[in-house]
């Protein structure tokens, strides 16, 4: 049997590595739309917003949800750099309604001192995981 081709995909936030293997095909949500990446692919940087990222592993496909961020390809190494990532699988349904409710209510109230764009990028954020759970991989 012949052996897949394979470049590295790493998920990185700031507080740590959220997955690190070998994989055969990713695709992720480009700020101007999605985009695949395979193997050899020419070195790149993308914009990344709120999405789910597809990674085709030679042993079976894992989803992430992600928030913004960047994507560099080069030397077969696929880097996303993004403030929050999940894999799908592991997302808590209640804690990701409550965000949102925090985050609406945040947004209805209009107060001087709520930073709206922290808070509309937190709903998204929220409504993204929510969504990824109950509609696309459960």
């Amino acid at each position: 049997m012949k052996k897949a081709k394979t470049y590295i995909l790493q998920i990185i936030t700031p507080d740590k590595i959220v997955f690190d293997e070998q994989i055969v095909q990713t695709i992720a949500p480009g700020l101007d739309g999605s985009f695949g990446i395979l193997v050899h692919h020419v070195p790149a940087i993308f914009l990344l917003k709120v999405g789910i990222v597809h990674a085709q592993a030679v042993g079976g496909n894992r989803n992430f949800t992600i928030s913004e961020g960047f994507a560099e390809f080069r030397n077969n190494v696929l880097k996303l750099v993004v403030e929050s990532a999940e894999d799908i699988q592991t997302i808590d349904v209640e804690r990701a309604e409550k965000a949102k409710q925090r985050a609406q209510r945040r947004i209805e109230e209009k107060r001087a001192e709520t930073n709206m764009a922290r808070a509309q990028a937190a709903l998204a954020r929220a409504m993204n995981r929510l969504s990824a759970a109950r509609h696309h991989y459960h």
